[in-house]
């Protein structure tokens, strides 16, 4: 077996164990909620890959606490459904009513960007990620190898230097979880996060759509 192979083995094994890791814990709650607070295990999860990456790779990260390019840069951070519901019930345990109408506003605003807009996300406060325990996986995932990379070269966000072990686990685990969500009919279908949180916050209709695997 060559090292690709070998390789290609091991990345549908992780999808696999991840699959019925999830398909089980489904299998005894199908609770909204229980749904979306699996997303902070599928979080925990690759953070744990992240670290093992850094420590065994012989890669150096670029990213450091202020580098805040993705945050400033990126126009469309995808989510999974079920990661836009546990952000929300976090938010909503921490946010007073008037600061969460004040985030539906800067959320609103942000969706109407103008395309040579400022697309800086709402939640980078100072320089520094307000959620940032509670980040979706899009943003945990992603690293830059050279920070030069990511210096804006244009209106739209630049391609950067990354590890492909990392980028080939990470899509592994969020495949495994995807199709343990499938498996009950749960929605997978990604969305942007600003477009996402507000469709949560604002539209009631939006779960009840999630659980039949539609759009949220």
């Amino acid at each position: 077996m060559t090292t690709t192979q070998a390789s290609q083995k091991s990345l549908s094994q992780l999808t696999e164990t991840t699959t019925k890791k999830f398909k089980s814990k489904f299998k005894k709650n199908k609770n909204n909620k229980f749904i979306a607070n699996t997303s902070a295990e599928l979080h925990k999860d690759l953070d744990i890959t992240v670290s093992y990456i850094q420590k065994n790779s012989g890669l150096t990260f670029d990213c450091k606490a202020g580098c805040v390019h993705c945050c400033v840069h990126s126009r469309v951070v995808h989510v999974l459904p079920s990661e836009a519901f546990y952000m929300v019930n976090q938010l909503k345990a921490r946010l007073t009513e008037l600061e969460i109408d004040g985030l539906i506003k800067a959320l609103k605003i942000r969706s109407e960007t103008p395309e040579d807009g400022d697309f800086t996300c709402v939640f980078l406060k100072k320089g520094i990620c307000s959620v940032y325990d509670i980040r979706p996986f899009t943003c945990r995932r992603h690293h830059s190898l050279d920070v030069e990379d990511c210096l804006p070269k244009g209106i739209y966000p630049p391609e950067v230097s990354k590890s492909a072990d990392l980028e080939d686990l990470a899509s592994a685990q969020i495949a495994g979880y995807m199709s343990a969500l499938e498996t009950i009919h749960f929605s997978t279908i990604p969305i942007d996060l600003t477009q996402a949180l507000l469709k949560v916050f604002t539209d009631p209709k939006a779960e009840q759509r999630c659980k039949k695997g539609l759009p949220l």
